[in-house]
């Protein structure tokens, strides 16, 4: 779901009341949506996340104009208003053109949007940002290809690079969703 940290000196803080108490500095937001969310119908547990994070914001504290705007693509991607999150993660995009995270959540509100070919054309630019070192982005470009039934074998293609990857990670919960993903258990 949401990750949400604030920093507080070098400690981390994870709770509003210890923030409003302590905190004296700038506020740090660490927005990072978990992409598998809402493809799990866990949609309710983003918007959860998404709610105390709206009220963080006080006198004197404001998120940069990159934190907002994940915020925004967020929001917009809790609500299923692929839209919004398209023109917000664009923009990030715009602010940080070699962030490869940036472009698999582009990818994503544009898959989740209907438009195959702008998502794909995202998971690859990531790809090729990380020089083929990027799972999520494999598996992601892998589950579009897989919709596509003359790309089947670049689906298959696609999805073993992602777990590969995954596995060299040692991340069990990649090769899952890669199996899940490719019809195997």
């Amino acid at each position: 779901a949401l990750k949400l940290g604030l920093f507080s000196g070098v400690e981390m803080v994870n709770n509003r009341e210890a923030f409003q108490k302590d905190f004296k500095g700038p506020l740090v937001l660490d927005l990072d949506m978990d992409i598998f969310a809402p493809e799990l119908d866990y949609i309710d547990n983003a918007k959860d996340d998404l709610l105390p994070i709206q009220g963080l914001t006080r006198d004197g504290a404001a998120m940069s104009k990159k934190d907002s705007l994940y915020l925004d693509a967020i929001r917009a991607m809790a609500t299923r208003d692929f839209g919004k999150a398209i023109t917000a993660y664009t923009a990030i995009a715009e602010l940080t053109p070699d962030d490869s995270p940036v472009y698999v959540d582009l990818g994503y509100a544009y898959e989740n949007g209907g438009k195959q070919d702008k998502a794909l054309e995202n998971y690859l630019k990531a790809i090729s940002l990380t020089n083929g070192q990027y799972a999520t982005a494999f598996l992601r470009a892998g589950s579009v290809y897989q919709r596509q039934a003359s790309d089947r074998p670049k689906a298959l293609e696609m999805f073993d690079k992602a777990e590969q990857l995954y596995r060299a990670a040692s991340n069990n919960e990649g090769v899952n969703e890669v199996l899940r993903s490719r019809g195997t258990t």
